[in-house]
C-alpha cells in the first residue's frame, strides 16, 4: 500500500471518530440543557489524561443510586471532599457536568432524591 493510500485509510478511519464525538457532546449538552436537574457532587480524586491534562473524578447521587463523572481541574477545586453542585439529566442520569466554579453551602446537607429544579 503506498504512502498516499494510507494516509486516506487513516483520514477514513479518524473523520467518523471525531463526528462521533462532536456529535455526543452535542447531545449530551442538548440533554443537560432539556432535562436537567441539580444534586449535589462530592470530589474524590486527580487522574492525568494521556495528553498530560489534570483531571477529577466525582461522585453524585440520584434517587438512591450512585454516579460517577469526570472533568477538568480548576485549580482552587477542593479534591478529594470538595462538594460543588453538579447538573445531571434526568432520563439520563450518567450524563452530568460538575461545577467547580460552585461550591455547595455548608448549611446545605443533602439534595433531594431526583434533584433540585431550577426552571
Amino acid at each position: 500500500m503506498s504512502k498516499e493510500n494510507r494516509k486516506y485509510l487513516w483520514l477514513l478511519f479518524l473523520v467518523p471518530l471525531i463526528a462521533y464525538g462532536v456529535y455526543t457532546a452535542i447531545r449530551e449538552n442538548h440533554e443537560l440543557a432539556k432535562y436537567g436537574r441539580y444534586t449535589i457532587g462530592t470530589t474524590v480524586s486527580f487522574y492525568s489524561s494521556a495528553k498530560g491534562g489534570k483531571h477529577i473524578w466525582y461522585e453524585y447521587e440520584v434517587n438512591e443510586i450512585k454516579y460517577k463523572g469526570s472533568s477538568l481541574y480548576q485549580h482552587d477545586a477542593i479534591v478529594p471532599d470538595g462538594r460543588y453542585y453538579v447538573r445531571f439529566s434526568q432520563i439520563n442520569p450518567n450524563i452530568s457536568e460538575i461545577y467547580l466554579d460552585k461550591p455547595v453551602p455548608k448549611h446545605i446537607k443533602t439534595a433531594p432524591a431526583g434533584g433540585f429544579d431550577v426552571h
